[in-house]
């Protein structure tokens, strides 16, 4: 399978995390967030994961739909 770039993606998302909100604050985001985030915006092409990250990623892209996407982070900072 090797390093495909979404693997990248996926983990440079979570670099992004602590970036825009801090290691703390990521440590006490729920997992849904945290792992549903790099999941689907990675772009990773799997139709389905395992759980429980698939569940994850399905949580975050319905939070994702419901929030203005320019709020993304005060959002998160308020989970």
């Amino acid at each position: 399978m090797g390093w495909q770039p979404y693997y990248v993606r996926h983990e440079m998302i979570h670099h992004l995390q602590i970036e825009q909100l801090g290691i703390l604050k990521v440590k006490t985001l729920p997992q849904w967030f945290v792992e549903g985030m790099a999941y689907s915006m990675s772009d990773d092409p799997r139709p389905a994961l395992s759980e429980p990250w698939q569940s994850y990623r399905t949580t975050f892209d319905k939070w994702l739909r419901n929030i203005e996407r320019d709020k993304i982070w005060e959002r998160a900072a308020e989970l």
